[in-house]
């Protein structure tokens, strides 16, 4: 797991092991860009090693079963909001109090 050990695994500070949890829940598969270059690579070599005139697939990797461009509604602002949550939920956040700008002397 995250390419770790299981001592360091052990070691790991839970805020921090959160926070990999919470990535996974966002994207349990790795990088969406990662996987768009391994498609145009299938795609590439599908067309390398077929027939003349064979329809290359628009897609090897399906990431989203329903993508953008095929909803007929847009998401709520409620159903945006709870996205948003979502992905942050496993995230610590803290507020770090303003400090007072330090007085400047003035020009002579």
């Amino acid at each position: 797991m995250l390419g770790k050990s299981l001592l360091e695994l052990d070691n790991m500070p839970l805020d921090e092991l959160n926070g990999w949890r919470a990535y996974w829940l966002l994207e349990p598969w790795g990088c969406h860009p990662a996987d768009e270059r391994t498609d145009a690579l299938l795609r590439m070599l599908f067309a390398i090693n077929s027939k003349k005139g064979t329809k290359i697939p628009d897609r090897f990797i399906d990431r989203d079963p329903e993508p953008v461009a095929k909803r007929t509604t847009k998401p709520t602002r409620r159903e945006l909001e709870a996205n948003i949550r979502q992905a942050f939920a496993g995230f610590k956040v803290t507020r770090v109090p303003a400090t007072p700008a330090e007085p400047t002397a003035p020009d002579k």
